[in-house]
């Protein structure tokens, strides 16, 4: 292995296990603020907009996206009139993101910590 190769797999590594960490961070924040269902009212009863939601990542693992695919996702996400009875909010995803930006670069960090102590494994 080439001179700072190894460190460069460190970070890589490290890099991936956060960002993996903190979308399932983001993803269970934003199920929590997601509008809940009303079960004599809701458009597909059978999917609960929590329930709809997950997490990708890369194939490289250093790209993540949090989904949320009911029918009616991105209408309650934008919807800032509609009333939620039975809880939850609008802007459910921005607002997890926005509330777990603080603790990214403390996930960040432990993982490196993590990696530098342990070495490199193979995912």
């Amino acid at each position: 292995m080439r001179p700072g190769q190894q460190a460069a797999n460190i970070a890589r590594k490290a890099m991936a296990d956060a960002l993996q960490e903190a979308a399932e961070r983001i993803h269970d924040h934003a199920a929590e603020l997601a509008p809940k269902t009303d079960p004599e009212h809701d458009p597909d009863p059978a999917v609960s907009l929590a329930e709809s939601g997950r997490v990708e990542m890369s194939e490289d693992g250093l790209s993540a996206s949090v989904i949320f695919d009911a029918p009616y996702a991105a209408k309650q996400h934008e919807a800032l009139h509609f009333k939620h009875p039975h809880g939850g909010q609008p802007k459910y995803l921005e607002n997890a993101l926005k509330a777990e930006i603080p603790g990214l670069a403390g996930i960040v960090a432990g993982k490196v910590r993590a990696q530098l102590k342990d070495g490199p494994k193979d995912r």
